[in-house]
């Protein structure tokens, strides 16, 4: 038979392990919420990029600058597909 003083003991060192897996629980939980607004950034960075690209294309384009045209129109169509492919990705591995 235990004595009281051992079973005090043994739960006591019991409330540790439940105290420290709490902290476990609670770490992880910010960290996955961390990660998703580090995802939502992402998807924001890569289209505003996209956009401001498209918008110099349009200030090329009213300039009659061919060159610069054909420029900023690869960098939007750049920036677009990484947008497209964080959405993808996000959504193929079930993250948003």
């Amino acid at each position: 038979m235990c004595s009281p003083r051992s079973l005090t003991k043994k739960l006591i060192v019991l409330q540790m392990k439940v105290h420290q897996e709490n902290v476990n629980i609670d770490h992880c939980t910010k960290e996955v919420a961390l990660l998703k607004m580090e995802m939502k950034w992402m998807v924001n960075f890569f289209q505003h990029h996209s956009d401001k690209w498209k918008q110099f294309a349009a200030e090329a384009k009213a300039k009659w600058d061919m060159g610069r045209v054909c420029f900023t129109k690869k960098q939007a169509k750049t920036w677009g597909t990484l947008h497209k492919q964080v959405i993808t990705s996000i959504h193929h591995f079930c993250l948003a």
